[in-house]
């Protein structure tokens, strides 16, 4: 298991002071994750609240139905807000999150996220901040939904995946899983995508798409 210092956690959560991140240390238990492994599967128990320390988690609303829809991203330095609220009062989870890298998280305990609520006011803001965010996040998915039409969705789609990415012109996402993130079906992504590649803004390969010069002139 990977170990992180004092001073690396502090990097990481700025907005810490040096008795929280001490107590982080010594109290959270530190989980390695690999790269498409399942987090959390909705109508889970919850018991502690997650913090992401490095790669990339990736989150979804999941129907009745088995059909789920990309929320937002987890980052590093950020916490699960509904974790934090499952695990404070022992309900289900309802959202479906998958490493979309290999990643490090950090499991606290109930105790300690509500003790940290009275004693560390940084702790209160950084809770209060992430529901705000998560909020946030939630109305430009509305947005999305209400007032975009699905080429619309997808160009968006396709250049919040590639800040995501280390490559700044390649994608690693199937036409299925692409479907899945926008709530559609691969067919109809399928020849979305077939529409741009013909119009020279990508190309289209086994897993993956290359945005090319042209995506750029186009959409920024």
């Amino acid at each position: 298991m990977t170990q992180y210092t004092v001073e690396e956690l502090k990097r990481i959560f700025p907005s810490f002071g040096l008795p929280l991140i001490e107590e982080l240390s010594e109290e959270a238990v530190f989980m390695e994750v690999g790269k498409g492994q399942v987090v959390s599967q909705p109508s889970a128990y919850v018991k502690n609240g997650m913090m992401l320390i490095d790669g990339l988690i990736k989150v979804y609303r999941q129907g009745e139905g088995g059909s789920s829809f990309f929320v937002y991203y987890l980052n590093p330095g950020e916490v699960c807000s509904m974790s934090v609220s499952c695990g404070l009062y022992d309900r289900q989870f309802n959202i479906k999150a998958i490493a979309e890298e290999d990643s490090v998280l950090i499991s606290v305990e109930p105790k300690f996220l509500r003790a940290w609520m009275t004693k560390y006011p940084e702790w209160v803001e950084y809770i209060i901040s992430s529901y705000r965010m998560r909020f946030e996040k939630l109305l430009d998915v509305l947005d999305q939904v209400s007032f975009l039409k699905l080429d619309e969705r997808l160009v968006n789609y396709l250049k919040r995946r590639r800040e995501k990415s280390n490559d700044r012109y390649t994608v690693e996402a199937s036409h299925q899983e692409i479907a899945n993130d926008l709530n559609s079906t691969r067919e109809v992504i399928s020849r979305l995508l077939k529409s741009m590649e013909n119009d020279g803004l990508l190309e289209t390969g086994r897993g993956k798409l290359t945005l090319l010069s042209q995506f750029d002139q186009n959409y920024g």
